[in-house]
């Protein structure tokens, strides 16, 4: 399920631009804490008359989002990439900066201080970023080839079952859009495109593994068939 904030962005990045009295989907008081936090985040701004638009912080955040739903699963060949780190009480700063960094690049917390995800092609990122943080002392950054038992074992840190929920309420929720979808209608636009945000919300909480390797029956495939039909309803 979306936040709040993530489904305001989505109808405001729909539309454009929209005046705050547009915003009638959601309760006033919720709604103010939702635009307060993403302009806090510069992803939105208001403008000279007195609308709301989308700035290019808050398109690059919808777009890195939705590039979730064009991995390339197959291309996975058993590597993972692990980041182990030890920073003291006195760089917490960085030490909270970083376990951000490592969330939005798809790591998982395994233990405290170990974090590890799926390596779909090579990337610097994570030590361009220790580095940046000026924390080479304090972290390390390991890549690794896993075998199918230690793969088991590393899964088994993912909620699969949690995952396997959304994505069967995605699948249902799908189904009904395209069955009652109205061509030229804005409200039904909007639904869609939230709807395909929710599918990259659940993809980013997944590892992201060749179906080979993930549970038997596992829904991605259906659910990704039914994206590309609920985007063909947006020509």
């Amino acid at each position: 399920m979306l936040s709040l904030s993530n489904e305001v962005l989505i109808y405001i990045e729909h539309n454009g631009s929209t005046r705050v009295n547009e915003l009638i989907f959601w309760p006033k008081n919720n709604l103010r804490g939702a635009l307060g936090k993403l302009e806090a985040l510069r992803f939105i701004e208001r403008t000279k008359e007195d609308s709301i638009k989308i700035t290019d912080s808050g398109i690059e955040f919808v777009d890195l989002r939705l590039d979730k739903l064009h991995i390339n699963f197959d291309k996975w060949l058993g590597q993972w990439q692990c980041v182990l780190f030890g920073i003291s009480e006195k760089k917490r700063p960085m030490r909270d900066k970083l376990r951000r960094f490592l969330k939005s690049e798809g790591f998982k917390n395994i233990f405290k201080t170990i974090w590890i995800k799926p390596l779909h092609e090579p990337n610097d990122n994570v030590e361009k970023y220790i580095s940046k943080l000026n924390i080479t002392e304090n972290a390390i950054v390991i890549d690794f080839t896993a075998d199918g038992m230690l793969t088991s074992k590393l899964l088994a840190h993912w909620p699969m079952q949690t995952i396997k929920r959304q994505y069967d309420i995605f699948i249902k929720n799908a189904q009904q859009i395209l069955r009652s979808f109205k061509k030229d209608n804005q409200k039904s636009a909007f639904l869609i495109k939230k709807t395909i945000f929710e599918l990259a919300d659940i993809l980013d909480q997944e590892p992201n593994l060749p179906a080979k390797s993930m549970p038997t029956d596992w829904p991605r495939k259906k659910a990704l068939d039914l994206y590309k039909q609920l985007k063909s309803k947006l020509g």
